[in-house]
């Protein structure tokens, strides 16, 4: 039998719109230093259309107006965000339409906000813990596109936890590393490449040493954002202790 996908959500209402927020977790258990990926989702649970603004960090290269905290069971580490102190320089956004009774879901990469790079070497080998993560967005209650992008002190927030366990597995973390490399490296088109992007996408945000030769010959590459994503990843491996060359 399958396990569970942790889930979390709540219900907000007000202002002629009712919904139901949260997060889940891709699966139930997570590799040490791999990706780990969760679904922020809204469920219109109303009788009126809700608008959902969606937006993007330019500077930092990943999905604005979410944030996470995470802690391991039994372990002090501090997994912080690797983009802490840069500066917002905005980025594009649009609004979407839920109509009554429809969903609308958007994938996160939340390596992207937090270093659970770490958690590769806080583990023992072979080792499996719990943890906790706490995800957090605002969802203003919008009946106009106007309003789907106005946050404040008084927005209502989707603020839930998920619980997960995290096993380290050096050889499995490893192949996953040289796996997404190979993926990233097929030969650019101008045609895109859904399954080649999300793995230029993962492997940037991973920060593992054994990218660093991937990610270099990614510098090279046609799309000028694919260049981004290896810049700088790039530097977080040499400001974090990572090589790079």
């Amino acid at each position: 039998m399958d396990t569970p996908r942790p889930e979390a959500s709540l219900t907000l209402g007000g202002e002629g719109v009712a919904l139901r927020a949260g997060f889940r977790a891709a699966t139930a258990e997570e590799l040490a230093g791999g990706p780990l990926e969760v679904e922020a989702f809204v469920d219109n649970t109303g009788a009126a259309p809700l608008y959902l603004a969606l937006a993007g960090e330019g500077s930092r290269l990943r999905p604005a107006r979410f944030s996470f905290a995470a802690t391991v069971e039994g372990l002090d580490v501090e997994l912080d965000d690797p983009e802490a102190g840069a500066p917002d320089a905005g980025g594009p956004a649009t609004v979407v339409a839920v109509p009554p009774g429809e969903s609308r879901s958007q994938s996160l990469l939340v390596n992207e906000f937090l270093r659970l790079e770490k958690l590769s070497q806080a583990l023992g080998p072979g080792e499996t813990r719990a943890l906790t993560l706490r995800c957090r967005r605002p969802m203003p209650l919008a009946v106009t596109e106007a309003q789907a992008f106005r946050v404040g002190p008084s927005t209502p927030e989707v603020d839930v936890t998920l619980t997960l366990s995290v096993r380290r597995d050096d050889r499995a973390l490893e192949a996953l590393v040289a796996g997404l490399a190979a993926r990233s490296g097929v030969e650019w088109t101008a045609v895109p490449s859904p399954d080649r992007e999300r793995a230029i996408v993962r492997l940037a945000a991973l920060r593992h040493p054994g990218a660093a030769a991937a990610l270099r010959s990614l510098q090279r590459h046609g799309d000028p954002a694919v260049r981004r994503y290896a810049e700088r990843a790039l530097r977080a491996l040499e400001r974090f202790g990572g090589r790079s060359t």
